[in-house]
C-alpha cells in the first residue's frame, strides 16, 4: 500500500506541472493520429506503429538503436565521424511502413507531420524525414517532409521544406523555409513539423522547435489538390532507391496526423513525448497509459 501511495504522488506532482491542456489530453477533435514510430524497441528489425493503423515498420540497412530525444532512436546511414569532422556516409537505411489506405492523404485531405531530429550531416541531394513515395508509381508522391541544404552553408545548415505532387501529377508543390539565418544546426535535436490542405498555400507551413518559419515556393504554388497514395511511408529515405535522400543522423517520435496543429499546439506538443498529448480514454486506463509514458524527459 505504501509503495502504491508513493507512485500516485509522484504520478499526481507530474500531473500538476503539466500544462492544463497535457492534463486534461492535448489531442482535440479533429485531429485523427494516423502513424507514430516512438523508436523504443531498442533493438530488432521492425518498429511498431502506435497509431490505429498499426503500419508497423520494417527496418531496412544497418541502423544503430541509439539514445533518442525521449527514449529511444534510430541513427541512420552513419558510420563515424572521420579526423575533419565528417560522417563517414553509409547508404540504405531507412524504415518503411506497409501500405494502408489511412496514410494516403488525396484532394485537399488536411495534414500535419512532425518529428524529433539530429542530423549528423545535410547531404546535397536532400534528407529525407517522412516520403510517401512508393516505387513503380513514377513522379506520384503523396507527400515528402525533409531537410534541405542550402547551398551557401554546405554540409552544415539546411532548410525544412514540404512537398506533394498534385492530383493531375502535372507539377511538385513545395515550400523551403528562409530561416533561420544559419540554417537548422548539426548535432542538436531539433523539432520540425508541417502542415498543409493541399489547394491551400496559405495552409503550406513549417516549423522549427514550435515556431513557425518563413517560407517560399520553391516550385508550384499550392494551389492545386493533391494526388494520393496508399504508401509505404518511408522514414529516413526514398527508400525503393537507396542511397536516394538519405538521412543522415538520429530520427525519434516520427508522426503523421489527419488534421492541422495549431502554432499554439506544435509548440505545446514539441515539449514532451507525443503519447503525453494524448486523452486518458485514448491510452486506456490511468495505469496503463502511466506505464506508457517514455522516461528520461531532458
Amino acid at each position: 500500500m505504501k509503495m502504491r501511495t508513493s507512485v500516485l504522488l509522484i504520478a499526481g506532482v507530474f500531473l500538476l506541472v503539466l500544462p492544463p491542456s497535457l492534463v486534461q489530453g492535448k489531442i482535440r477533435p479533429g485531429l485523427e493520429m494516423v502513424l507514430y514510430y516512438p523508436f523504443d524497441e531498442g533493438g530488432g528489425k521492425t518498429v511498431e506503429d502506435k497509431s490505429e493503423t498499426e503500419a508497423d515498420g520494417k527496418i531496412f540497412g544497418s541502423p544503430e538503436w541509439v539514445e533518442g530525444k525521449f527514449g529511444g532512436a534510430l541513427r541512420l546511414n552513419h558510420d563515424g565521424i572521420n579526423k575533419n569532422d565528417d560522417v563517414v556516409v553509409r547508404q540504405g537505411d531507412y524504415v518503411s511502413s506497409r501500405e494502408h489506405d489511412r496514410l494516403a492523404f488525396p484532394s485537399n485531405d488536411p495534414i500535419t507531420i512532425m518529428a524529433w531530429i539530429y542530423g549528423d550531416q545535410w547531404d546535397n541531394h536532400d534528407n529525407a524525414i517522412v516520403y510517401n513515395w512508393p516505387e513503380g508509381q513514377g513522379t506520384q508522391a503523396n507527400y515528402g517532409f525533409r531537410i534541405e541544404q542550402r547551398a551557401e552553408l554546405g554540409d552544415k545548415g539546411g532548410d525544412v521544406a514540404l512537398f506533394y505532387r498534385d492530383a493531375a501529377d502535372a507539377d511538385w508543390h513545395r515550400v523551403t523555409s528562409r530561416e533561420p539565418v544559419d540554417g537548422i544546426p548539426l548535432r542538436e535535436w531539433h523539432h520540425v513539423a508541417a502542415t498543409n490542405t493541399p489547394g491551400d498555400p496559405e495552409t503550406q507551413k513549417v516549423y522549427w522547435n514550435g515556431e513557425e518559419l518563413p517560407v517560399a515556393f520553391s516550385h508550384g504554388n499550392g494551389k492545386f489538390k493533391a494526388i494520393g497514395s496508399d504508401g509505404p511511408v518511408h522514414i529516413g529515405a526514398r527508400g525503393w532507391k537507396p542511397g536516394a535522400r538519405d538521412f543522415r543522423g538520429r530520427l525519434d517520435e516520427v508522426s503523421i496526423w489527419r488534421g492541422i496543429f495549431t502554432a499554439e499546439e506544435l509548440k505545446e506538443i514539441a515539449q514532451a513525448p507525443t503519447i503525453e498529448f494524448l486523452s486518458v480514454e485514448a491510452q486506456g486506463k490511468l495505469a496503463a497509459s502511466w506505464g506508457a509514458i517514455k522516461r528520461g524527459r531532458r
